[in-house]
């Protein structure tokens, strides 16, 4: 599901019926209702010309969520849309500059871009924010990982770093491994499981294993 940048969704079910929410950039919210009504803030029934631009905002995301859209908080004009794997497998993404009409397809290599393009900052930040679920997502603070990353494999723990989860190389020198668990350059990851990790032994135990 889309929604309009500084924006956020709630369905709330009633019955049969539902309301839709949406927190718009102002900090107003906007309401549907089931008879097709919208409320901005506490008003229903009159739009203020500040409130026109939150009613906007809220067809927008309408718009954008009917055909699957994902807009770049920071290039609101950057429209993205996940496309077919390519040849090689990797992830392709079409993104569309609504100021210009240029368009143009991507794969996964703009995330090891350092200078990125508005376009292709669009397509990464699109990737970064729909990461394609896999086994190590799912990986918990304390535990050793096998990581796989850029060609090379290191050895890594899971660290809890201001609420989010990181994979970190335990191989000393050279390591090349600190980012998100979820970080899409990932290829793949095995858990791997000691008795005490937290011992030097468990430790030396885990680099053997590779």
């Amino acid at each position: 599901m889309q929604w309009a940048p500084g924006s956020a969704l709630t369905f709330r079910g009633m019955g049969i019926l539902m309301v839709k929410t949406m927190v718009a950039k102002s900090g107003r919210t906007v309401t549907q209702y089931e008879d097709g009504s919208i409320s901005i803030g506490q008003k229903r029934g009159y739009l203020s010309r500040e409130a026109a631009f939150d009613a906007a905002e809220f067809f927008e995301m309408l718009r954008d969520e009917e055909r699957g859209w994902w807009r770049s908080p920071a290039d609101p004009h950057m429209v993205c849309v996940e496309g077919p794997a390519g040849r090689d497998g990797r992830r392709t993404v079409k993104v569309v500059d609504e100021d210009t009409f240029v368009a143009d397809h991507l794969n996964d290599r703009v995330l090891d871009i350092t200078r990125p393009t508005a376009m292709q900052r669009a397509a990464r930040d699109f990737l970064l924010a729909h990461p394609v679920p896999k086994p190590w997502h799912e990986a918990e603070p304390g535990q050793f990982w096998r990581v796989e990353h850029m060609g090379l494999v290191e050895t890594c723990r899971v660290d809890d770093v201001n609420e989010r989860y990181r994979f970190r190389g335990v191989d000393g020198g050279g390591t090349h491994v600190d980012m998100p668990v979820t970080h899409p350059s990932i290829t793949g990851a095995v858990q791997l499981v000691v008795s005490e990790p937290s011992s030097q032994a468990g430790l030396a135990s885990i680099r053997g294993a590779l």
